[in-house]
């Protein structure tokens, strides 16, 4: 069985998941929960510490709720 670190709901705020981030030594898996960007100062700082990890440590990032809406609007700003 596989063990995870789970972060759920940062909403841009880069500061906090740095924080968190120290309490994480690099074991067991790091997993991102979604909803990484908005209502905080830094959603795009936090897209960019969230990439790092997942492209040079194997993280794990699924897509929240906030996540889904900004592509959604993306596609068509109409939609929402």
């Amino acid at each position: 069985m596989t063990d995870y670190y789970v972060i759920g709901d940062v909403h841009g705020k880069a500061g906090m998941l740095e924080d968190l981030l120290k309490t994480w030594d690099g074991q067991p898996q790091l997993l991102f929960l979604g909803d990484l960007i908005d209502r905080g100062e830094d959603s795009h700082r936090v897209l960019e510490m969230v990439k790092d990890l997942v492209d040079n440590q194997g993280a794990i990032c699924l897509s929240g709720n906030h996540e889904y809406m900004f592509l959604t609007w993306l596609d068509d700003p109409r939609k929402l």
